[in-house]
């Protein structure tokens, strides 16, 4: 059945969101590698851009998550990319 509201879309997308969050809390990597995209690039506020493999092992060798917060969440789809 198709879905005008995407809210199956939208549920995926935060259900993916909780898997990243239990995953860095857990100190998972296995798992957040599952999680996250072969071809993700990411630009850290004090400007690091990282791929994939380097964020890996930057949180493996740097870093320990205690908590894992956002104030909110607001998921947008266009066509198969989410932004949130």
């Amino acid at each position: 059945m198709h879905d005008p509201h995407g809210s199956h879309e939208h549920a995926a997308v935060l259900a993916a969101e909780h898997r990243r969050h239990q995953a860095l809390l857990a100190d998972d990597l296995a798992a957040l590698a599952e999680v996250l995209a072969d071809d993700l690039s990411i630009t850290h506020t004090r400007g690091l851009t990282q791929n994939k493999a380097e964020l890996l092992d930057y949180i493996r060798i740097q870093m320990r998550f205690t908590a894992v917060e956002r104030a909110s969440t607001q998921v947008r789809l266009y066509g198969d990319v989410a932004v949130m």
